[in-house]
């Protein structure tokens, strides 16, 4: 065995608009991994708005690990997370051991995309096997971490919502029956039912 010393970001939060109250809000990382989609560690954001993560080490991504929202107050969505100029919100950084990086700037905000709409079943299908899943037409952003692929139960009248979605230009819409629990993130049943799929952008 081979110790190594681990790696500590330091960066801090800012919005595009508004107020966040970020005594609430963790910031965490994520490995891009197939089939990880736990989360890795954890740093609280202070009052002044910074945060420390250590004990990191390989390819991570950065996202909000939690956030309590204020009663009647909007979510917030991650917008970009930017490092020397560079958007890394979608890119695994490599972090190598005993790094310090610093700078990390976390960019949050309210400005999302919203999508719904309604489920009509036919014949001797049942709609509460119905699963809406919203996913992009790029295959590179199929990954377990990634923010873009989305799956909704209809309710009982058959409408579905997704809110806080990232804009995007190649969003696919699909409709499936009595799916396994976690098969809508499956990149073989994303090809299966692409051609089949309605296109649009948000």
């Amino acid at each position: 065995l081979v110790g190594a010393k681990k790696a500590i970001v330091r960066g801090r939060v800012s919005v595009d608009e508004g107020t966040l109250p970020y005594s609430t809000m963790t910031i965490s990382t994520q490995s891009p991994s197939s089939g990880a989609r736990y989360i890795f560690n954890q740093g609280r954001v202070k009052e002044d708005q910074t945060f420390e993560i250590r004990g990191l080490y390989g390819p991570q991504l950065f996202r909000m690990g939690g956030f309590s929202t204020p009663p009647g107050g909007e979510p917030w969505m991650l917008k970009s997370v930017m490092l020397n100029g560079v958007d890394i919100i979608d890119k695994p950084i490599e972090i190598q051991p005993g790094a310090v990086i610093e700078g990390l700037e976390m960019v949050f905000t309210q400005e999302a995309a919203e999508l719904s709409g309604t489920v009509t079943i036919s014949g001797d299908a049942r709609l509460e096997d119905a699963m809406i899943i919203l996913f992009p037409g790029d295959e590179s952003l199929w990954r377990d971490s990634t923010r873009f692929v989305r799956a909704a139960r209809a309710e009982k009248d058959g409408t579905y919502r997704f809110r806080m979605v990232p804009a995007h230009n190649d969003y696919l819409l699909v409709t499936a029956l009595q799916l396994e629990p976690g098969q809508f993130m499956d990149p073989d049943f994303l090809k299966s039912v692409r051609d089949r799929a309605m296109r649009l952008s948000l």
